[in-house]
């Protein structure tokens, strides 16, 4: 079977994860690639509005519970869960004919999550650290870890500059960047080296054009899948 490839998009609320990852999809689709986006860490809102948010009345119930202050075991608990999608979607993503998997946020929001919560004294997050609470199969990191991980980062003033006022959201991001903006830019040096020998930091306060034809560079000199299209 051949390997389906993941490439994760990480970064603060506003870092422009979703903006490149809609670009990275539109230019998959014009190379005539299927490509699916899941999340990689945090919550998903179960509503059913693209193929890797299956409708769940769970998430839905549980998702705003969540986001207004869920518990650390809450939150690991869901982490987990999630990391049993993306193994699914792997295990299946050739029969259903899927090109790339997609994935929004990772195991970097997965280690600052952690040392934000837990306060951890190990210098190295290994998978049990990560995944302190795993109720079924036990993960072994090679089966989550993404291709390529992409860090968007930006300075704090312009990722709260590019908070929009109206989102019901607001309070929740506005929090996320305030008290994880210095945490997550120092999760990386915390992870396991197999991990940090994946992640592509790039500048996100560029235009979004030249942000994205960076991640296009790294990607095409990254993986197979590329390199074969651009032949």
């Amino acid at each position: 079977m051949e390997k389906i490839p993941i490439v994760a998009f990480e970064g603060i609320n506003r870092a422009g994860k979703g903006t490149q990852a809609e670009l990275l999809k539109n230019e998959l689709a014009g190379m005539g690639l299927s490509s699916i986006e899941l999340r990689g860490d945090g919550t998903r809102d179960g509503l059913g509005s693209h193929e890797g948010d299956s409708v769940s009345s769970w998430w839905q119930q549980n998702s705003k519970k969540l986001r207004e202050g869920g518990s650390a075991e809450e939150w690991h608990q869901v982490a987990y869960q999630l990391s049993l999608d993306i193994i699914s979607w792997k295990n299946s993503a050739e029969e259903l004919k899927k090109d790339l998997i997609i994935l929004d946020r990772s195991l970097l929001s997965r280690a600052t999550f952690v040392i934000d919560r837990d306060k951890p004294t190990v210098d190295i997050l290994e998978i049990n650290d990560l995944y302190p609470i795993q109720t079924k199969e036990k993960l072994k990191l090679e089966d989550i870890l993404p291709d390529v991980i992409i860090e968007l980062v930006a300075p704090k003033n312009i990722l709260l500059s590019r908070l929009d006022p109206d989102d019901p959201k607001l309070k929740f991001r506005e929090n996320i960047i305030n008290s994880n903006y210095d945490n997550f830019y120092s999760a990386k040096n915390r992870l396991p080296k197999m991990v940090r020998e994946r992640i592509i930091t790039i500048d996100s306060s560029q235009p979004i054009d030249v942000v994205f034809d960076q991640i296009l560079e790294n990607l095409n000199s990254r993986l197979e899948l590329f390199k074969k299209m651009n032949k």
